[in-house]
């Protein structure tokens, strides 16, 4: 990788489409949530938010944090989620934890009689 860092040297065309195909081929491996920020061109860099909430609920992420992973600003995000939910993002992470827990309950009862 050396001679790329010479800006002497012009790596060849077909070389570096290969490296690109490669960078997405090691990013679609790392994590298929890049499909979406690779191959959704309807809204470029923005994720679906109920599937990013639904697999990262039980972080402890701020609004700006969430937004900001969804490729949105906080006013955006808060305005994409007002159009896919009557409860606000954080009512939304709390309904969510709450159902998480009452289906840990239900799983394991605890056993004292």
């Amino acid at each position: 990788m050396l001679p790329y860092f010479d800006t002497t040297i012009t790596p060849p065309e077909k070389l570096i489409e290969l490296k690109l195909e490669e960078g997405v081929y090691s990013l679609l491996n790392i994590d298929t949530l890049f499909y979406q920020s690779l191959f959704d061109f309807t809204e470029p860099w923005k994720i679906d938010i109920l599937e990013f909430l639904e697999q990262n609920y039980m972080y402890d992420l701020t609004m700006e944090e969430l937004a900001s992973f969804t490729g949105r600003s906080l006013s955006t995000f808060k305005r994409d989620f007002k159009k896919i939910s009557d409860l606000s993002p954080q009512k939304w992470i709390v309904q969510r934890r709450l159902k998480a827990a009452r289906e840990m309950i239900r799983q394991h009862p605890d056993k004292k009689k």
